[in-house]
């Protein structure tokens, strides 16, 4: 298992862009990270669909305009393949996956854990960052 794992319930584009660029960047490191994701995560997941969270939604083109001049990605899709590319294991709880109907949504990069399989990766865990 995993010695941190990035816990990441928010749905909102700023969040999980920041996770999974944390995620890639440990991996990167050598540490042994994974990143689950759960409840609105898994829905913006399932829609491709990230929207910046409202302190920030005032300023989203002038984040997109400069994470393009700083050649960062501008979509959340490529935030997933890129920690999926740097072997990062991503994650999705079944539990919200199945209250949300959307197991058969998610993008290809994301395992589906039955959420004893979640709390096992949790409790092995070293250090878990972020949380519902």
């Amino acid at each position: 298992m995993a010695e941190i794992v990035i816990y990441q319930s928010d749905g909102y584009f700023n969040s999980i862009a920041t996770a999974l660029f944390a995620a890639a960047q440990l991996k990167g490191l050598g540490v042994d990270v994974a990143v689950v994701f759960d409840e609105a995560a898994i829905a913006a997941l399932a829609q491709k669909k990230f929207d910046n969270s409202p302190p920030l939604a005032k300023h989203t083109g002038t984040i997109m305009a400069n994470a393009n001049k700083m050649g960062m990605p501008i979509d959340g899709m490529d935030y997933v393949k890129q920690a999926k590319s740097a072997g990062v294991p991503l994650y999705a709880c079944g539990g919200w996956s199945d209250l949300l109907d959307v197991r058969g949504k998610l993008p290809p990069e994301i395992e589906v854990k039955e959420i004893p399989e979640v709390i096992k990766l949790l409790a092995e865990a070293k250090k878990v960052i972020g949380g519902p």
